[in-house]
């Protein structure tokens, strides 16, 4: 049965209940926009359902051969058998527009055709630069693909102003606005804590350690956790293992593994300060270290704690926040200079107020509602429930 209202699709490799950075904005956009969108992602390995869904969900299987070394490349074989479920779907549920998810070639790939077999509106969600970022057979992809997805494209969306800046700045004839982060903000329930005046100071370690900031996070954790009137409190198993690969000692770690969100929440309050660590260089392009705009930076915005950054001066997220004064930026790279540096923060109460307060404010420029507002203004979508 066809639905007769117009759907928007959204296609993406990361969908509920996975809990990568853009699984959750995608989930959080999704249960704003509920009966307008229309969500397409690859099936999670592992399913563990963490929230309410209220919007169209459907799961595709890639991993056609049940094998997940290089998936990447022999997730291709599922192309055809992809397309034409999902074409099946835009038919079923009458979408008039795709939005494209990246970092994800294969389904920006499947994203692009559907568009043009459809002769239906396509915008390309960017998270990450693609070009820049590529090396190989998907680097050759990657230069076919992109001019064609830039050209047929109604709109291109970018997740921060530094990546929409640099879009705009580098590729003529495409017209690129950004759509940020989307996040459920509550800011009337933003409670402002106190940090604990004799120490042991808390720091918390949330998020993914990856490439994207692997160095800052190894040198801002192993300041913390040398320093005798701090404690470093790291999320997730796999960021433990990964500090301790490092060479912080497990005993200057308190970790702990995967929580419940409502347990998560708790232990992340009883914390003092939040770590945002974003990498100045490494396995990715420049250009990624450059204009990346942190997904776990929204949620330590509204965390009521002060944030202490570690992150290039030069970098968009560096300059966002000190020129919103919502983070404690450290830009040096020298050992000594980071626990100076530290030290001038847990004694400043007042600058932590002040870092707390603007923070509050600035989370309201990721508020889901408003987000998808500009979204439905963006694509000029019109439906009337």
């Amino acid at each position: 049965m066809i639905d007769k209202k117009d759907k928007i699709l959204l296609i993406s490799w990361g969908v509920y209940p996975d809990q990568n950075g853009s699984s959750v904005i995608i989930h959080n956009l999704a249960r704003t926009l509920t009966n307008k969108i229309v969500v397409v992602g690859e099936l999670p390995e592992t399913i563990k359902p963490w929230d309410v869904i209220n919007y169209h969900l459907i799961h595709i299987e890639t991993n056609i051969l049940n094998i997940k070394r290089g998936i990447k490349y022999h997730k291709w074989l599922s192309f055809f058998r992809s397309f034409r479920r999902i074409n099946h779907i835009i038919k079923q549920h009458n979408c008039t527009k795709i939005i494209a998810v990246f970092p994800d070639e294969y389904f920006l790939s499947l994203s692009y055709i559907l568009a043009k077999f459809n002769g239906i509106q396509l915008y390309p969600w960017l998270h990450n630069t693609y070009v820049e970022n590529r090396s190989g057979l998907f680097k050759l992809l990657a230069e076919f693909l992109q001019p064609k997805v830039f050209k047929y494209s109604t709109k291109i969306f970018c997740m921060s102003d530094g990546l929409t800046q640099y879009y705009t700045n580098r590729y003529t004839g495409a017209k690129f606005n950004t759509l940020r982060h989307p996040f459920d903000i509550n800011i009337a329930e933003i409670e402002i804590a106190k940090t604990n005046a004799n120490g042991p100071f808390t720091f918390a370690y949330t998020g993914s350690l990856n490439e994207s900031c692997r160095d800052a996070s190894i040198r801002i954790c192993k300041a913390i956790s040398m320093k005798g009137n701090c404690k470093l409190i790291v999320f997730g198993k796999r960021n433990l293992n990964d500090l301790i690969k490092a060479g912080i000692p497990s005993e200057y770690m308190q970790s702990f593994g995967f929580l419940e969100k409502e347990v998560f929440d708790q232990q992340l309050k009883m914390c003092d300060f939040m770590i945002l660590a974003h990498g100045f260089r490494g396995a990715l392009s420049d250009v990624e270290y450059d204009t990346i705009f942190p997904t776990r930076t929204v949620p330590l915005l509204y965390s009521g704690k002060p944030i202490i950054a570690h992150a290039s001066a030069t970098s968009f997220l560096g300059t966002w926040l000190k020129q919103n004064n919502c983070g404690y930026l450290i830009s040096s790279e020298d050992q000594d200079k980071i626990s100076s540096a530290i030290d001038m923060l847990i004694y400043d109460v007042e600058l932590q107020k002040t870092l707390v307060s603007n923070a509050k404010k600035m989370s309201l420029l990721f508020d889901s509602n408003i987000v998808s507002s500009e979204l439905l203004t963006l694509i000029n979508y019109n439906q009337i429930d």
